[in-house]
């Protein structure tokens, strides 16, 4: 019930959530392509330089590399303002929920925080994965609920960000240094926990709409 009397609908994420998923999934694939290209690279000893001096031909494995960061940054842009709409209708949809009920919850739910939480340095380690749990805990549990493995989502995550500051010092400190070999296993394993961490971002996502979609049904019968 709204100020007038009035009965409102329910803010609903469900389009968003599926643009989402899908979107997290793509970026997942491209980190497995781009990983894939590495580790080729990597076996037949070739190195891939993103960058070339005027006259200078890209191989086979730097083409296909360049290719898939391309699609990456693409599905990168795409996918996350697509999560961020998502996760911010989706704590709407509770705060909607929780102002049906006289506790007065919706008070302790803020949809704006849930999305200004990843732009916040140093907090942003740890904050936006706090906010995810809150999120599932407001929704609450069934026993047919799947397994999101939330630690290991946002564990691979921030791993991932990290090895990624490493591999671009490392890779502008160059051959000479010799640890070229030791960059490129690294950029490996930043792509797998990259890819890691967004097949299950797209599958908690998923699984999200689902219990709400149950939490629907329940409100009417």
């Amino acid at each position: 019930m709204r100020s007038g009397g009035c009965v409102s609908a329910a803010p609903s994420s469900a389009g968003w959530g599926v643009g989402a998923s899908w979107a997290l999934r793509a970026v997942g694939a491209i980190c497995v392509l781009r990983a894939l290209v590495l580790v080729a690279s990597g076996l037949a000893g070739a190195s891939i330089e993103v960058t070339k001096a005027h006259g200078e031909h890209y191989s086979v494995y730097e083409q296909a590399y360049l290719s898939g960061s391309c699609l990456y940054v693409l599905a990168f842009l795409s996918a996350v303002p697509v999560f961020l709409v998502w996760i911010y209708r989706a704590r709407a949809r509770q705060r909607w929920f929780a102002a049906m009920t006289p506790s007065g919850a919706e008070e302790e739910i803020s949809p704006i925080d849930a999305v200004i939480v990843w732009f916040i340095p140093a907090l942003n380690l740890f904050l936006p994965y706090t906010k995810v749990e809150e999120l599932f805990r407001d929704e609450g549990q069934r026993p047919t609920d799947l397994n999101l493995h939330l630690p290991v989502w946002w564990g691979t995550f921030v791993a991932s960000s990290v090895i990624g500051v490493f591999t671009l010092f490392g890779t502008r400190l160059g051959e000479s240094s010799g640890i070229a070999g030791v960059v490129l296993w690294a950029q490996i394993l930043q792509e797998a926990l990259l890819a890691i961490s967004a097949f299950l971002a797209g599958r908690f996502v998923e699984e999200f709409e689902r219990r709400t979609a149950l939490r629907s049904l329940e409100s009417i019968f």
